[in-house]
């Protein structure tokens, strides 16, 4: 057992971003990363689930009419329907066609029928969490706002691993020194 000993390696806290070459990068321009590459099977299947579940719904609400003693019970499980698969199709719209800008104005993140928009003198501190392409429930990108206690975030799995470090040097050259490790 001793000469595991001679096996041991030290490795650094933190990530050494000097090498980013924040110079390099023009802050003059917009830059966009889209979520479809990388969620497009997920949206198909919300689109799907969706779809399947307002079909359902809107042949039981033709059906109402059929079943007078059902009625009030079918049209409660009918509209539950439609409104659920409304609610899975608009899932997808994020999956589709969200995306994370960021650009002179600021970060801006497309979440489907949320999302958000954060000025950069706003931006107390951020992070771009590595981890999070493997662990969807964590947050790829979050941003600490200097007024808000609660600061945004974008979910993780949105982001490719070449997304995620494209954005972790846009934010570095736009946000100088704010980095949160």
């Amino acid at each position: 057992m001793s000469g595991a000993s001679s096996y041991v390696v030290t490795l650094p806290a933190s990530v050494d971003l000097s090498h980013s070459r924040a110079e390099d990068i023009d802050t003059s321009l917009t830059y966009r990363f889209g979520f479809a590459r990388q969620r497009w099977f997920s949206g198909l299947g919300s689109l799907a689930q969706g779809g399947l579940m307002m079909g359902v719904g809107g042949f039981l609400f033709s059906q109402v009419a059929a079943t007078p003693n059902l009625r009030v019970q079918m049209s409660i499980v009918a509209s539950l329907l439609v409104l659920g698969g409304l609610a899975l199709a608009s899932r997808c719209l994020a999956d589709f066609f969200g995306s994370v800008i960021l650009g002179p104005g600021g970060f801006r993140a497309r979440l489907g029928l949320r999302g958000f928009t954060v000025d950069w003198n706003e931006v107390k501190s951020w992070r771009v969490n590595e981890s999070a392409i493997q662990f969807p429930e964590l947050s790829a990108v979050e941003l600490t706002l200097a007024e808000d206690c609660c600061g945004r975030s974008v979910p993780g799995g949105y982001l490719s691993a070449k997304d995620q470090h494209q954005v972790r040097h846009l934010l570095a050259a736009f946000v100088d020194g704010r980095e949160d490790s």
